[in-house]
């Protein structure tokens, strides 16, 4: 059984073309394999929150913090 339908592959090459004289039909089905390979490399990696900081970059953050707040 086609996967779509009782109908045969002319017939069904035949509806999904608008001039089927002027294709030449398929006699038979063809099966296509697709392989697909995806790769990420970080380039950098910076600090993350979830690391633990030093006190002196703890208080750079807060110095900063302070900086942004009177700003707005």
């Amino acid at each position: 059984m086609f996967p779509w339908g009782d109908a045969g592959l002319d017939e069904y090459a035949k509806a999904r073309v608008d001039a089927p004289e002027k294709v030449a039909l398929m006699k038979e089905v063809v099966y296509t394999f697709l392989d697909q390979e995806v790769q990420n490399t970080r380039i950098y990696e910076s600090r993350r929150v979830t690391q633990p900081y030093t006190d002196a970059e703890w208080q750079r953050i807060d110095a900063l913090g302070h900086k942004v707040d009177k700003a707005l």
